[in-house]
């Protein structure tokens, strides 16, 4: 079914992604510092994460949700989505502060 081919197409994305990532953090893992490492293991770690549940389910299985009395988040995740916004938050963080000193310098 078109679903079917949607969630392959999917899947075989978030490989080229999860295996470029990887290949970006072996080639610079002598350069990075360790909250780098940090960050990088948490984006992976999220990756694989999601990439197995939609391998074993089909989809990812989101399972935390947000609210008080009425009022609904916007956003539904799980874990392996926190671990990849935190990496993503930290490599951020790292790269803002690398500018930083390369600007004084």
């Amino acid at each position: 079914s078109d679903s079917a081919l949607i969630n392959y197409i999917i899947l075989f994305i978030i490989i080229l992604v999860i295996a470029f990532i990887i290949r970006l953090f072996l080639t610079q893992f002598n350069k990075l510092k360790q909250n780098e490492v940090i960050a990088y293991s948490l984006i992976i770690g999220g990756a694989v994460g999601n990439m197995i549940d939609r391998i074993m389910h089909g989809y990812v299985l989101d399972f935390i949700f947000i609210h008080y009395n009425n009022f609904y988040f916007p956003a539904i995740f799980n874990l392996a989505d926190v671990s990849i916004s935190l990496g993503v938050f930290f490599l951020l963080l790292a790269y803002l502060k690398e500018e930083k000193v390369n600007d004084k310098v």
